[in-house]
């Protein structure tokens, strides 16, 4: 596993574009932050947004969702890592004791389909390639996850296009109590589905505890380059 994480994120992009010409097996991943975040955000949220690697500049999240969207970066994840609020402010007196991560599992899809429908920095297919199909491929769940078809696991989510949101840490199930997606402009997941059952909608989560399956994997043996 090789994670390119303390160069410029555009070197980055051309080390992946480059590699896949020369036929290298290689998978490449970003997170939210680094698409929604610059230098500037670190002004009004301090240490809570620390994390590893740091977030850069507006130039990078512009080169970050072109590579999302002509195929060199193949997937989007979280780094999901919530800390409490005195894990992360103890950062106004010494960053370097500030907790490293930010919470983002619940927000990751809603803000994609928001820029997808409302902004068409992504296409529909290319949205569910990153955030569904292609994760399952690279972990050698496909078909059975990532896919839409007899024999597949009904796991679906149900939207509405014509319904806006803005993220609050207020509805968020976060047990941290913050959020700095806070604002951000979604489109809400009305409904959504795992193994043919409904666990969520419209925010209230019914899914029971100890519900949920391991899934074992055998990745195949290729380099991955996690460009964040």
């Amino acid at each position: 596993l090789h994670r390119l994480i303390r160069r410029q994120r555009q070197m980055c992009i051309r080390d992946r574009k480059d590699a896949k010409k020369r036929g290298v097996n290689v998978t490449a991943e970003t997170c939210p932050q680094y698409l929604f975040f610059s230098k500037e955000d670190g002004k009004k949220w301090g240490p809570y947004l620390k994390m590893n690697p740091t977030i850069k500049t507006k130039e990078d999240n512009v080169a970050l969702w072109n590579a999302l969207s002509d195929g060199t970066i193949d997937m989007v994840t979280t780094d999901h890592a919530p800390g409490t609020k005195e894990e992360k402010e103890i950062g106004y007196e010494d960053i370097w004791k500030a907790w490293g991560g930010i919470p983002g599992v619940e927000d990751v899809f809603p803000m994609l389909l928001y820029e997808t429908i409302k902004n068409k920095k992504l296409t529909l297919t290319r949205l569910v390639q990153i955030t569904s199909a292609n994760p399952a491929k690279r972990f050698n769940w496909y078909p059975q996850k990532g896919a839409i078809a007899i024999g597949s696991d009904a796991d679906l989510v149900i939207v509405d296009p014509k319904i806006t949101d803005v993220i609050s840490a207020d509805k968020s199930h976060y047990k941290c109590g913050w959020n700095v997606y806070e604002g951000k402009n979604i489109i809400p997941i009305e409904i959504t589905i795992s193994r043919g059952e409904i666990i969520a909608e419209k925010g209230e989560v019914y899914g029971k505890r100890g519900r949920g399956r391991f899934l074992p994997t055998v990745p195949k043996r290729k380099a991955m380059v996690s460009m964040m």
